[in-house]
């Protein structure tokens, strides 16, 4: 814009609007850059469009915020010092004034225009430059730190729409990864009830009975040893607002934003709740959260859980945590009332919120709760109490005995800070606990297959005896018939992996296979030499994206 060859282009209304937007377009790649510090260690990728997604969730928590974090403030106002003084005003004092000759100002002007468009492209083949070429220059673990946030934030703007994958033909893909899903069981429908509960941010790492240390959740241990438990579970996504749609209609998150807040958030993705409902079973979905938390209330209901109570419902705003919502105490108790209500079978989802930052605990409990590595510990302490409480509760109504109970989480409390080795895998930063507790029924086992949150709506279906066939990327554990293996997307970048390896996908080529218990570091790329399970996991990967991309762009999951 200083290049236009045009005499306007000193006037002073035209100076003073580029210099507003140079300030701050400059502030706001600042500021991304600089919320990033914090956000990154949440989510282990570079912010996206995601990030508007969220600052409208916690709008109301910019105090806390600002209160948490006031170090990035100093530096945000430092850096924006720097850049009027010692950028903006030097280079301002240095401009032209300009000649009227207009022919050579046209040519710079068009030559300016030329390398603008290349350097923002980034390249001069047929593709601009996108966050995934970061591969080319460095290990997948390291990709965050080839890009920069300004840069993967713009660039998800403009592609928000998923493209339509052929790796396969139809029959091929099939051969690769079907969706369709069928119990085959002769057996009579079962209409127990189901009860799933999803904890804030509970990694299995913290949970001592999974990684086999004392851990800092006693009640889940006791349940644990009542239970069938997956050692091996992963969730599917980083984010609560992608880990429920994994949870509740068994689809994984394979793209930046969540399917909540996409442009695919009205297409007609089909769930658990509808499933339920065929059979005959009342639905209904908790979170002690403010009404329209990450457009909960709107997702549920597509997916067939027809009654959505949160903090609304609840209606005591004595027991408010002066955060996010009602603490997970009382709402556990609140839950257990209207469960009583319900007429049977009834399916029915509570999501807690007192393990999310800041991590509150009430006042008459703020030393009852042990500390630990990580500032989560006291509130999961907390959360694993309520859950206690709400088992005391639930144990003396008639419903109880009738009800399975699946206890998970919406993902992992931090996906690249560990404290302990195993974590620190590719294959186990996502790692949740995944639980099916019925007494009586259900007989103590710890299964070390790998299990993921997109299976958990199959296995309900299977255990239940559901009669019709339907779709699902899951798998139902029940099943000692399917290979096991997980998948997530992170930085542009899918993974997959089995029990001892690990693939690297970019969208167009495999770019990393590691035997990830012998090489735990990921030094000795195996892709040349392992060719059999490269090819097995990369077909995999394949058709799954394939089935996902058009599963969202078809408007159907039915």
């Amino acid at each position: 814009m200083h290049l236009i060859p045009f005499p306007f282009r000193q006037k002073k209304w035209f100076v003073m609007a580029l210099n507003i937007i140079f300030i701050i377009s400059n502030a706001f790649a600042f500021v991304l850059a600089l919320v990033d510090i914090e956000y990154f260690q949440y989510n282990n990728k570079r912010m996206t469009i995601d990030l508007l997604f969220i600052v409208d969730e916690g709008q109301g928590m910019l105090w806390q915020y600002i209160k948490d974090f006031w170090y990035l403030l100093i530096i945000l106002c430092g850096l924006v010092y720097l850049l009027v003084e010692f950028i903006f005003r030097k280079t301002e004092s240095s401009n032209t004034q300009f000649k009227e000759n207009f022919r050579i100002q046209a040519f710079i002007f068009l030559i300016g225009l030329v390398l603008t468009f290349f350097l923002a492209r980034g390249s001069y083949n047929n593709k601009c430059l996108s966050p995934v070429n970061a591969s080319e220059y460095s290990n997948v673990q390291n990709i965050p730190l080839v890009t920069n946030t300004p840069f993967t934030f713009v660039y998800s703007i403009f592609h928000r729409n998923l493209e339509e994958k052929h790796y396969f033909n139809n029959e091929d893909v099939e051969k690769n990864f079907s969706l369709i899903r069928y119990s085959g069981s002769t057996n009579k429908i079962n209409t127990e009830n189901v009860v799933i509960i999803i904890l804030e941010s509970f990694s299995s790492e913290f949970i001592g009975s999974i990684s086999n240390y004392k851990g800092y959740t006693p009640f889940l241990d006791s349940i644990i040893g009542e239970s069938l438990v997956f050692k091996n579970a992963v969730a599917n996504a980083e984010r609560s607002n992608k880990g429920i749609p994994s949870i509740l209609s068994s689809m994984p998150s394979l793209m930046d934003e969540s399917i909540i807040s996409s442009i695919y958030e009205d297409n007609n993705l089909t769930g658990l709740g509808i499933y339920l409902k065929e059979m005959g079973y009342h639905t209904s979905f908790f979170h002690g959260g403010i009404n329209g938390t990450m457009n909960f209330d709107n997702y549920t209901k597509l997916v067939g859980l027809d009654h959505y109570f949160g903090r609304t419902e609840f209606n005591n705003e004595k027991y408010f945590d002066g955060h996010w919502g009602i603490f997970d105490e009382e709402f556990f108790q609140y839950f257990v009332k209207k469960l009583g209500e319900f007429p049977q079978p009834f399916f029915s989802v509570i999501f807690t919120l007192s393990s999310h930052h800041p991590y509150g605990v009430p006042e008459r409990y703020k030393d009852k709760f042990p500390e630990g590595p990580g500032e989560i510990i006291k509130s999961l302490g907390y959360t694993d109490y309520a859950l206690r409480n709400f088992f005391d509760s639930a144990s003396t109504k008639p419903w109880f005995k009738n009800t399975l109970f699946i206890i998970t989480a919406d993902h992992p409390f931090k996906i690249d800070t560990h404290f302990l080795p195993e974590y620190k895998l590719s294959s186990r930063k996502y790692a949740v606990p995944i639980i099916f507790y019925k007494p009586g029924e259900i007989k103590q086992k710890v299964c070390t297959r790998i299990a993921q949150q997109i299976d958990i709506m199959p296995s309900i279906l299977d255990y239940l005896n559901y009669p019709k066939s339907y779709k699902a990327f899951g798998h139902s554990v029940f099943s000692d018939t399917i290979d096991s293996y997980g998948y997530q997307f992170r930085n542009q970048i899918y993974q997959i992996y089995n029990d001892d390896y690990i693939l690297y996908f970019d969208g167009y080529k495999s770019i990393g296979l590691y035997n990830y218990k012998k090489d735990s570091l990921e030094k000795e790329n195996l892709l040349n030499t392992q060719t059999v399970v490269k090819n097995k996991l990369e077909n995999k990967i394949k058709a799954i994206i394939q089935e996902y991309n058009h599963t969202l762009k078809s408007k159907s999951h039915q």
